[in-house]
């Protein structure tokens, strides 16, 4: 019998995993994309598809006693584990299979140990789909062959404990993604240059009578998976520079994986060749775009529309930057969010992610420093509201006057507006 098992992170893998028989009645996670309102209802589809429970909170997920299984992005696994150690049951057992460097599995490890958990370093050592619960598994760390028996005794049947040291399955995924990210990227930088020369099926050829077929499933994983793996080889790269070696080729394997996963995965009915001209196409217009050299001031800002002094253009590098920040700003429309925040500040920053910068500015209560973090007014406004605030005291911060002052200057220009409009009626 399957016994209780929690997700964190319910992506690809963790829906592979519990299309398994006997899975379904038993597992409960929880996925951080609930809490974005613009991927929530896509996610809780997800979870109801595969039969599986979704938890609202971390702490929902991962408190009483059941096995859990760490499934995030690179970015975010050591966050998860810290967030899942607040409220983990003494003697859980705590499966971390996120592809990240030793290193990260180490100070996961601690936060788990430190809440009386039981950690274990997971490495996956080849897609999820189709092995499913056949995936081959390296497992290391003092709880590695009970984890192991724990794994089969739920359907894994592809097992191997390679050592006690934690960070160890993770040192051997890490090296290896040298080779194996590595040859997708070196796999899309040859065909597109085949591609570009009118010569891919000779190409093809001579690498050998299987690399059609290899290069689209390289060119494919990418398109599709392109984000989370320049993530992880990130991690990579961490990884190598620890081990004393410069990271090279890595470097490139990170931006061939960024590149290819911006552009997505488009038609698969076209021919292959086909697809190459698309692809090539979209990366190129890409490039050029990024090269554009660009323009003075005076080109890129006619007399007709000057800049405002002081004032912070809130575009997309601002919006990406400021992510994290204003999701949990938007989480404050639910009061129970509200008083967490207030019973805890620096573990309800932690929990959504904020860096360095965003939290010094949320403790200074500074609406310029918010905003220089990536804050948008909108957002910030629900923050301030905690405080008794509303926008007029973000606008007595941000011209540096007091809020009584701010209101008069609003009253003021109130009855500038209605005086010329009143003299415009008349002389009309």
């Amino acid at each position: 019998m399957i016994r209780d098992v929690a997700f964190i992170g319910f992506g690809e893998a963790a829906q592979i995993f519990t299309a398994a028989p006997g899975w379904r009645a038993v597992a409960r996670g929880f996925d951080i994309k609930t809490e974005d309102p613009m991927l929530r209802t896509a996610k809780l589809t997800e979870f109801e598809q595969h039969g599986v429970r979704a938890c609202e909170t971390c702490a929902e997920a991962t408190s009483g006693g059941a096995t859990v299984l760490s499934l995030v992005t690179a970015d975010q696994a050591l966050h998860a584990a810290q967030n899942a150690a607040q409220h983990l049951s003494p003697g859980t057992l705590f499966l971390d299979m996120n592809s990240v460097a030793p290193q990260r599995k180490q100070a996961a490890s601690e936060a788990i140990a430190a809440a009386g958990g039981r950690y274990v370093d997971v490495a996956i050592m080849a897609p999820v789909q189709p092995k499913a619960l056949t995936v081959p598994l390296l497992l290391s760390g003092p709880r590695a062959d009970e984890a192991a028996a724990l794994l089969t005794e739920i359907g894994f049947s592809n097992i191997r404990a390679v050592g006690d040291r934690i960070g160890q399955a993770s040192a051997i995924k890490m090296v290896r993604s040298v080779m194996i990210k590595g040859i997708e990227a070196l796999t899309a930088e040859c065909l597109l240059a085949a591609d570009a020369a009118g010569v891919t099926e000779d190409v093809l050829a001579s690498l050998g009578e299987d690399w059609a077929e290899r290069a689209y499933y390289n060119l494919e994983r990418m398109l599709v998976h392109g984000h989370r793996r320049a993530a992880e080889m990130e991690d990579v790269c961490a990884t190598l520079e620890s081990l004393g070696i410069e990271p090279l080729l890595t470097r490139g394997t990170i931006q061939w994986q960024r590149d290819l996963g911006e552009i997505g995965f488009d038609d698969t009915t076209k021919p292959f060749e086909a697809r190459l001209t698309k692809l090539r196409s979209d990366r190129t217009l890409k490039n050029s775009r990024q090269s554009e050299p660009s323009e003075s001031p005076k080109e890129e800002k006619p007399m007709s529309e000057p800049a405002i002094p002081g004032t912070r253009l809130f575009n997309g590098d601002l919006a990406q930057k400021g992510y994290a920040l204003n999701r949990m700003c938007f989480s404050f429309n639910e009061a129970r969010n509200r008083a967490a925040f207030l019973a805890d500040e620096d573990a309800y920053c932690e929990r959504f992610g904020l860096n360095d910068e965003q939290r010094a500015a949320v403790r200074a209560r500074n609406v310029l420093q918010l905003i220089s973090a990536g804050g948008n007014v909108y957002y910030l406004a629900k923050f301030a509201g905690i405080f008794g605030l509303n926008v007029q005291d973000l606008g007595a911060q941000q011209t540096g006057v007091t809020a009584d002052e701010f209101r008069a200057r609003l009253s003021a220009y109130s009855i500038h507006n209605e005086r010329v409009n009143a003299k415009e009626g008349k002389n009309g």
